[in-house]
């Protein structure tokens, strides 16, 4: 019990001690810290402190020798010198005078926000919300100054020195402008607290070889062939740079290390490269397409190059489809692979000697195989002449010496011999075709000896011309203009049948309206008003004409282009000159109605050597056989 009334003594002589604190005055560097101490010594939350700044004092040290001393206004002025606030030996550093007094919460001010600051505390700014209590009077704009100065303060930034001020004043004073002219502030305004000095990072010498920055990792390691096109950086060298020391809002000095000197390599060129040079940067530039060599810091630029294979060894070549190159592969060995397993070749002219691996990706303009294509190979080109293909080919022309199983889709095809594999192109022309072919045409296939059977001869323009999505969009398009004709018809002839009932009448008033202006007697405004609202209601419908035209019209050239791809069926031609052997299926597919004419050809069929589609009329179709 005893103990206990120990403990509430000291509570109450704590209670008393704390009742008795009014206002300190106290001289420190460290506003922060003193409010601390008070708020500890007199068990007070410090949030329920607050201070007068009084007076400051800036002491300065000039070099490193010398001791500090005050700051008079002349030195005050060299401070602006950023040249001096970056020496290392400069030091600077404030004492302050302040009143630490009971917060009070003023009933016409309160200033909300935040603070926002750089990471290296050279750059502050006060971000004041819109719930702000400001309320215009003459004092504001000092007591807005007073309030943030104790913000930079309790933050340890130094004060009144222009150099570590920034915009402050200024920025305070538009938004007391604002507040005077507004009233109050709808969104957050940010004023600059400090804008001290930020240190300047050094910059190291760098060699940025951008030739390789398409380049995937492997080729990065491995590679040495890689493609550049005119007018692209091929090296860029980073001049070195020295950094600056900066200072911060506190006054503290941020140094900036120093780099070592280094030599600027130099390359070695010719008319294939120019140079193009700033304070920053040395760029070496192509000055036409072709492959990138660098050897012994000479760069050269050549439009042709032969390599033995394509391997891991060289990695991928990618990236010049698109420039005036050629690149040889010379591996022609009947049981090796010029180009390797699972190898990307992009380049604009393309001559392999040999085969091309399963998985292999290969895109060029110009492209030649003398080898084989293996069937997991993909190639896509403009023009393409292979040897023997397996894989897959997409191209513009594509002349083909044999057809092994292969996939090609074109726009005109030429085989030597097929004897396994799917066409699809606008043209398809075979010398000799065997058994199990698809070949798919919206013009043309011809044959000139037709060996063998199970073959299936399709003409199908929308399948060639991949248009299947566009009719589809035609016919969605075709469907929503017949709805909008009818519900526009429909409105049209409601408002026919208004205009029709009260024309009379409006003759009457115009008639009405003519004899009383011929009269100098005033007419009637709401004569004049029923005139100008039938007259815009005329308007109105004509407009609503006019749009029934349009959109007829433009449901009548959905028909047409309906019709133009319908009709491309029917001059398709299915031509074999050797004529055709039975079990082979000829069709026909049908834009509109979509469907599809299937004929199997007989024995019979040995001596017809064209099959066509005739329209008789009422939807009813016929493959017809032909001699030449």
């Amino acid at each position: 019990m005893a103990l206990f009334n120990i403990f509430k003594k000291k509570e109450k002589k704590e209670k008393k001690e704390e009742n008795k604190f009014t206002s300190q005055i106290v001289k420190t560097g460290n506003v922060a810290y003193s409010l601390q101490e008070v708020s500890k010594r007199y068990e007070i939350p410090i949030s329920a402190l607050d201070f007068d700044l009084l007076s400051v004092d800036t002491y300065v040290k000039l070099a490193k020798e010398t001791d500090f001393v005050i700051a008079d206004v002349q030195t005050i002025e060299l401070i602006k010198d950023k040249d001096l606030i970056s020496d290392k030996d400069f030091e600077i550093k404030q004492s302050y005078e302040i009143k630490i007094k009971r917060f009070k919460f003023e009933d016409d001010f309160e200033l909300v926000g935040k603070m926002v600051v750089d990471k290296d505390l050279t750059h502050a700014k006060y971000i004041v919300s819109p719930s702000s209590l400001l309320i215009y009077s003459e004092i504001l704009e000092s007591k807005i100054i007073e309030e943030l100065k104790k913000k930079k303060l309790k933050s340890g930034m130094l004060v009144e020195i222009d150099l570590f001020s920034g915009n402050f004043i200024e920025d305070v004073r538009q938004l007391v402008a604002k507040i005077r002219i507004l009233g109050s502030i709808k969104e957050e305004f940010k004023i600059e607290l400090c804008k001290a000095l930020s240190p300047i990072k050094p910059v190291k010498m760098q060699i940025v070889e951008h030739y390789k920055k398409n380049q995937t990792r492997d080729q990065r390691v491995k590679g040495f062939i890689y493609p550049i096109h005119k007018d692209q950086i091929i090296i860029e060298i980073i001049k070195p740079k020295s950094g600056k020391n900066g200072r911060s809002c506190r006054g503290e000095f941020i140094e900036v290390s120093n780099i070592d000197d280094i030599d600027i390599p130099e390359f070695k060129i010719n008319d294939d490269v120019i140079i193009k040079e700033n304070e920053n940067a040395i760029c070496y530039i192509s000055n036409k397409d072709g492959y990138i060599y660098i050897k012994k810091n000479v760069i050269s630029i050549k439009d042709e190059l032969e390599v033995n294979q394509i391997s891991l060894k060289t990695g991928n070549i990618t990236g010049a489809e698109n420039s005036n190159v050629k690149l040889e592969v010379k591996e022609s060995g009947a049981l090796k692979e010029a180009i390797k397993d699972g190898m990307i070749v992009e380049t604009t002219e393309l001559i392999v000697k040999g085969n091309v691996g399963n998985g292999a990706k290969i895109k060029a303009k110009k492209l030649e195989i003398d080898g084989q294509t293996h069937k997991g190979s993909k190639i896509l080109a403009q023009n393409a002449k292979i040897n023997a293909h397996k894989g897959y080919l997409k191209a513009n022309t594509a002349i083909i010496n044999r057809l092994e199983g292969g996939i090609i889709e074109a726009n005109k095809v030429h085989i030597n011999q097929g004897i396994s594999g799917k066409v699809i192109a606008k043209e398809i022309k075979i010398d000799i075709l065997g058994s199990h072919l698809t070949l798919i045409a919206s013009d043309l296939i011809e044959i000139n000896t037709l060996k063998g059977s199970e073959n299936r001869f399709i003409i199908d323009e929308t399948v060639v011309t991949h248009q299947e999505s566009y009719i589809e969009s035609l016919e969605e398009k075709k469907e929503k203009l017949n709805i909008k004709i009818r519900q526009y018809k429909e409105k049209f002839k409601e408002n026919k049948n208004i205009i029709l009932k009260n024309q009379n009448t409006i003759e009457t008033i115009k008639t009405k309206i003519k004899e009383n202006r011929e009269k100098n007697i005033s007419v009637n405004p709401v004569y004049i008003q029923k005139v100008k609202k039938f007259n815009d209601f005329v308007r109105k419908t004509k407009k609503i004409e006019e749009e029934i035209k349009n959109m007829l019209e433009k449901k009548q050239s959905i028909i047409d282009e309906l019709n133009k791809i319908q009709n491309g069926v029917f001059l398709a031609k299915i031509i074999s000159h050797s004529g055709f052997p039975e079990f082979n299926r000829i069709e026909f597919h049908l834009t509109e109605p979509p469907i599809n004419i299937t004929y199997d050809t007989k024995e019979t069929d040995k001596m017809k050597n064209i099959f066509m589609l005739k329209d008789y009329g009422e939807m009813e179709y016929k493959i017809i056989g032909e001699v030449e």
